[in-house]
């Protein structure tokens, strides 16, 4: 978890003064539109690699 809290905003999609509920909207929808499930094999790991970051991004930015 070493990563700038910039990053963190831009995997999110938001700015640093966005409330919490729309912060969670905007981690809700990331994760269902990259769910590795809903992805083809070839584009899976992808997936995989994206929905890890955009749910450290959230833990981070919300449970902190």
């Amino acid at each position: 978890m070493g990563n700038p809290p910039e990053l963190y905003y831009q995997l999110l999609n938001i700015t640093r003064d966005t409330p919490p509920q729309e912060i969670r909207a905007a981690y809700r929808c990331l994760v269902r539109q990259w769910h590795p499930d809903k992805h083809p094999p070839s584009s899976k790991s992808e997936a995989e690699d994206r929905f890890k970051a955009i749910t450290q991004a959230y833990e981070v930015r919300c449970v902190a």
